[in-house]
């Protein structure tokens, strides 16, 4: 917690301009968490569509990767890979067939 507590004292000293890239980094792995929630995917199923390594994924769930417009892509097509297969009620056979694995909520 204090850790918390310090940093959102340092938010006080920031300039516009590392307060806009805060919150993008934030964004973008709230993006993150938020599609592995929606469609119930384990950590592997979102490095496997991320094309990420498995060593990398806590950076990259934190923010706290330098992410480029090529990351930022993929995870707007795996969220659409997975509302469309999740509309077709096709998403386990996805998983099945690429062997990666969901958790059920």
């Amino acid at each position: 917690m204090a850790k918390l507590t310090e940093t959102i004292k340092n938010l006080y000293h920031l300039t516009d301009v590392e307060f806009r890239q805060l919150d993008m980094h934030i964004s973008f792995a709230k993006n993150i968490r938020s599609i592995q929630k929606q469609f119930g995917l384990t950590n592997d199923a979102v490095c496997y569509e991320l094309n990420i390594k498995k060593s990398e994924f806590k950076r990259y769930i934190n923010g706290s990767v330098n992410f480029s417009l090529r990351d930022m892509a993929n995870i707007d097509a795996m969220y659409s890979k997975f509302a469309i297969l999740d509309k077709q009620n096709k998403i386990e056979e996805y998983i099945a067939k690429n062997h990666i694995t969901i958790t059920k909520t």
